[in-house]
Parts: structure tokens; C-alpha cells; sequence
């Protein structure tokens, strides 16, 4: 169910997304954005695709993120990026 703590979320999201695009970052923006995954993931977790469709309606910036975060995923399960290592 969405609430209005997914929506303040995914607020929260689309502003800094959208601060760092209007600063002329692309997928570059990723590193900055290191500190919203989990709440990203938290809120991926508690929605069906079609609440998370209606807060990337909603929030272009949160729509833009997961976009990015997708696209770096499955770059990384081709092998294009390389896995940090753990020490």
C-alpha cells in the first residue's frame, strides 16, 4: 500500500536527482546518490510495480534514479562493471 512515507521517500529522491541533473550530471550522479539506496530499496520492497509506477509518475527524479540504478545493475551481471572488491 503506498503512504505518504513512500511518497516523502521518493520525494526526497526526485529533489536531489533533480539538484544534481540541473548541475549537468548524468549517470556520473550515481556515487552521490549512494546514500538514497537503501531507502530506495526500502520503498522498491513495500510497493507493487504498479504503486512504484504511480511515485515514477509522479517524481520524474525517482523515476530517473531507478532508471539509473537499473541500468547499472544489469551492467554489472554483463560484466561491463566490475564488482568492488570487499575487504
Amino acid at each position: 500500500m503506498l503512504t505518504a512515507e513512500h511518497r516523502q521517500i521518493a520525494l526526497l529522491i526526485h529533489q536531489r536527482v533533480t539538484k544534481l541533473r540541473a548541475q549537468g550530471l548524468g549517470k556520473e550522479m550515481l556515487p552521490q546518490m549512494i546514500d538514497y539506496v537503501e531507502r530506495y530499496k526500502y520503498i522498491m520492497k513495500a510497493l507493487t510495480p504498479e504503486e512504484a509506477g504511480l511515485l515514477c509518475l509522479e517524481f520524474d527524479g525517482f523515476y530517473y534514479f531507478a532508471i539509473l540504478l537499473d541500468e547499472s545493475i544489469m551492467k554489472i551481471a554483463q560484466g561491463d562493471i566490475p564488482m568492488p572488491s570487499v575487504h
